[in-house]
């Protein structure tokens, strides 16, 4: 009976190709879908998991209105972080972090790369592990923290604390900058 039910499906199969080729590609289709569809919630799910206080972390969003209908907008205003503990009181902490493009240069090596600016205490609410140098860095206005894989570019495998790095402004003008970690 089972031999009967086998001999049957590869007749029609063999029979109906056009058939069996547009239900594969729709078949293959669907399972590609459900599994980007899985791995977008799977990120979503587990975005920022890796810092300590990751259930007490909010990122504000607020609206814009486009075309009489309100779209979440990604970015705030940064005048919004100063006034949001006396609206709010029940806030422990708030930090910016915004980001530009900038060229940074040591020695022969010269890239462009993405600068992170924050508040002090973006590495009390956030843990980036470090692994040189001390998060204090942040707070002296004359030191920056690097990423590994940009300190790696620039500096190899060593630790790069208190080497300086250039940070090429706009106008063309170098800022040396003394490394002060690396997360």
């Amino acid at each position: 009976m089972l031999r009967n039910f086998f001999k049957t499906t590869i007749r029609n199969l063999v029979k109906n190709k056009a058939y069996v080729f547009i239900n594969l590609i729709g078949l293959g289709l669907t399972l590609a879908c459900c599994i980007i569809a899985y791995i977008n919630f799977k990120f979503a799910d587990d975005f920022d998991k890796n810092h300590v206080n990751h259930e007490q972390v909010f990122k504000i969003q607020v609206n814009k209105n486009v075309q009489d209908r309100k779209v979440p907008f990604g970015i705030t205003p940064l005048a919004l972080q100063p006034n949001l503990r006396n609206v709010i009181p029940e806030i422990d902490a708030t930090t910016r972090y915004v980001s530009t493009g900038i060229v940074m240069k040591r020695e022969l090596k010269v890239f462009n790369k993405t600068l992170g600016f924050t508040d002090d205490d973006f590495l009390d609410m956030f843990t980036f592990p470090l692994l040189y140098g001390s998060a204090g860095s942040l707070l002296d206005r004359s030191k920056i923290i690097l990423s590994k894989e940009t300190s790696e570019v620039y500096f190899g495998d060593v630790d790069p604390t208190g080497e300086i790095i250039s940070l090429i402004d706009d106008s063309g003008q170098p800022i040396s900058m003394i490394v002060g970690g690396v997360f």
